[in-house]
């Protein structure tokens, strides 16, 4: 049974990624020095490189990838090494789009990704792993934390900044393998990514039960690799990966570490832009005179009025704790309110879910 579930798996992710074209998507504008205007920027998250022991990918494939798919970043997340930042920074790369280097550390507990250090930590429990991250500024998501390959295991572990409650590499092991191949071979990559990406709905409220007391921010993963390359090609199609869920992240400066700083503090939402650019969503408050992000607190007994709006018409909902406290179909949603929870918006288009905001929070 096992060799039956990998060649279904293998026709998903090579024979099928490999045929058709990619998504075509709008470009957002770009200055003279290659920096692009100011934020949000658009990137993918996730990404294994030639650094990585089961990857490909080099670099300028990366990087001439992004550019195709329009993206602003590409966040690297080798396994258990950070070989490629010197490599990066040794090697004459342009400076759009960036490159975000990360790595993948496999613990005890699950894998951990780790952004923002500089070097690669020395081996020690995962608490200690944490902690040591955080102390050198770091940040620590949990990657495909409920996968039934290589699940996260300590949720006793309170101070992870990031969840991933969508990874496309890991979506496919809790499907009907037999349907997602048949798929895989007769339907074109836009009609595909309609069909199987379902709103992860378990991972959604396992954040929302366990982690959002915590400030853990919601992170899409693309979980990108070329796992088969023969004289320089492979029928795997990276570009399908990059374009699988969008990561945007609210920032004024596409550089690293404002990139992992909006990614680790939840100033960003995720985007399954199959269903359509997602560049213009927003997602603010009001507090008295403070003006609130995704990621930020206002405090409760004082009114909060929330406002989000939508790239296109779609259906807009106001999530509280898990439970919908107002909804809209149109380009934007307002609400008020001086109950505390944590809230966050959904966007649905054409079935599914299109885009999902990390959390403001209201707080006693």
């Amino acid at each position: 049974m096992k060799p039956l579930r990998q060649l279904l798996i293998g026709l998903i992710f090579t024979a099928l990624l490999g045929s058709g074209c990619a998504l075509m998507l709008p470009s957002k504008a770009i200055t003279e020095d290659g920096w692009g205007t100011e934020g949000p920027y658009r990137g993918v998250f996730h990404v294994h490189s030639e650094h990585s022991h089961d990857s490909a990918i080099t670099f300028e494939d990366a990087r001439k990838t992004a550019k195709k798919a329009n993206l602003d970043f590409v966040v690297i997340t080798d396994h258990n090494n950070l070989d490629g930042r010197a490599a990066y920074a040794d090697g004459e790369y342009e400076p759009y789009p960036l490159l975000v280097l990360g790595t993948e550390i496999t613990t005890g507990d699950g894998h951990l990704i780790a952004l923002g250090i500089d070097e690669y930590p020395q081996k020690q429990s995962t608490k200690e792993l944490v902690k040591w991250i955080h102390d050198r500024g770091g940040y620590v998501v949990a990657a495909h934390p409920l996968s039934v390959r290589t699940p996260w295991t300590d949720w006793s572990i309170k101070d992870i900044d990031g969840f991933e409650v969508y990874n496309f590499g890991h979506a496919a092991y809790t499907q009907n393998k037999v349907l997602l191949a048949l798929k895989a071979l007769f339907y074109p990559p836009h009609k595909f990514l309609k069909s199987t990406q379902d709103a992860p709905l378990d991972h959604i409220r396992f954040w929302e039960q366990n982690l959002t007391g915590n400030h853990t921010a919601i992170v899409g993963a693309a979980d990108a690799h070329i796992h088969f390359e023969f004289l320089g090609m492979s029928p795997e199609n990276l570009r399908m990966y990059f374009e699988s869920v969008t990561t945007y992240v609210i920032a004024n400066r596409l550089e690293e570490k404002a990139v992992v700083k909006a990614i680790g503090e939840g100033r960003s939402y995720l985007a399954f832009e199959v269903r359509g650019d997602a560049s213009g969503f927003t997602f603010t408050a009001v507090s008295g005179s403070r003006e609130l992000e995704m990621g930020d607190t206002a405090r409760s007994g004082k009114s909060v009025e929330f406002k989000a709006a939508s790239p296109g018409r779609a259906w807009m909902y106001l999530i509280k704790n898990g439970q919908v406290v107002e909804s809209r179909r149109g380009t934007e949603l307002r609400f008020t309110t001086a109950d505390a929870g944590v809230y966050r918006v959904e966007v649905h288009k054409d079935g599914g879910l299109w885009i999902l905001s990390n959390p403001i929070y209201v707080e006693p």
